[in-house]
């Protein structure tokens, strides 16, 4: 990852004679360092340049999270930090003498960990998520109409979300942010999120932040699923309960047994249309373009007269609940 310290320090070296005092900056930029199946690790980093050439402050923090929160909203999707600890705390001070020569810098270290070891943060957090490709990317619209974070009709964080439990912003009127990258390990999703970054702006002119932002393993794979829904499904009945139709799906599987007819397998799912209130199906999971019509109506006759395709556009939640 390109340097922000080492940016700056090159930019003040190339300085012969000081003319103006920069605008204050302060850069926030977050490294994923490493995860495990309860938790991950973030290398924090606080650039400020105190609005000088003659002197900057940098801190770097070494913050764990938790997957799992124990203490948080239920509604709350977002993994929370249990520790932080400062591993180097400097300030730099840069000196230009009038007659010309070479500029000198001085370092105070205010505080340093020397009791931290990579070889240990490793062994503990061995996982290294995986970078997203742009087109599955491209899968997670931020819809101008609330400004959150969905995967086709799923929310997956609103604006409110991100402004305040992200940013630690008091208003979500007026905050712009940005998806810069997408990651996954075994069981968690992560969105590298900007803000402070105006198309009309070179970044080293203004101020701007970068969080890393992780959804629990429960609201992960709610995603996943999404991602994995075909444009439609054949369904079949309408159940308050959840249980009902995990009921009727065992009633049927248990009918198959011998004659193993249901390939691929049924599926339970959450819907909830926009004028319609929500309901549980029986889904069954094929490809609707090529099965042939004398198959449909052998599906039809061995399942249920009211099977039929529909669209997974108000899909909301499948259910995992064991159907063996």
């Amino acid at each position: 990852m390109k340097s922000l310290l080492l940016s700056w320090v090159w930019l003040l070296a190339g300085v012969t004679s000081v003319t103006a005092t920069p605008d204050r900056q302060i850069i926030v930029e977050e490294d994923l360092l490493g995860s495990n199946a309860t938790g991950f690790l973030i290398l924090r980093t606080v650039f400020d340049n105190r609005g000088s050439y003659y002197s900057d402050h940098s801190i770097r923090y070494l913050d764990e999270y938790e997957k799992k929160p124990q203490t948080q909203p239920i509604e709350s999707t977002l993994a929370r930090r249990v520790k932080r600890t400062v591993l180097l705390d400097v300030a730099t001070s840069r000196d230009y003498p009038d007659d010309g020569g070479p500029m000198t810098v001085s370092e105070n270290v205010k505080e340093q960990d020397a009791d931290i070891k990579l070889a240990e943060l490793l062994r503990r957090f061995p996982q290294r998520p995986r970078r997203w490709l742009a087109e599955k990317r491209k899968k997670l619209e931020s819809w101008q109409h609330d400004g959150g974070v969905y995967s086709g009709e799923l929310r997956m964080l609103s604006k409110y979300d991100i402004s305040s439990e992200v940013f630690d912003q008091s208003s979500y009127k007026g905050f712009n942010y940005r998806i810069q990258d997408v990651m996954e390990d075994s069981n968690s999703i992560f969105l590298r999120m900007t803000t402070g970054i105006d198309d009309e702006v070179e970044q080293d002119e203004m101020s701007s932040q970068s969080r890393w932002v992780c959804l629990v393993p429960e609201a992960t794979q709610r995603v996943r699923d999404h991602l994995e829904l075909p444009p439609q499904h054949l369904c079949t009945g309408h159940y308050k309960e959840t249980g009902e139709a995990v009921a009727r799906v065992r009633e049927l599987l248990k009918q198959d047994e011998k004659k193993h007819l249901y390939d691929p397998p049924f599926e339970v799912w959450k819907i909830s249309g926009q004028d319609t209130e929500a309901y549980f199906t029986v889904v069954i999971r094929c490809d609707l373009e090529s099965i042939r019509p004398e198959r449909f109506e052998e599906l039809k006759t061995q399942i249920a007269p009211d099977l039929s395709p529909i669209s997974t556009q108000y899909f909301i939640q499948k259910d995992h609940t064991p159907l063996r």
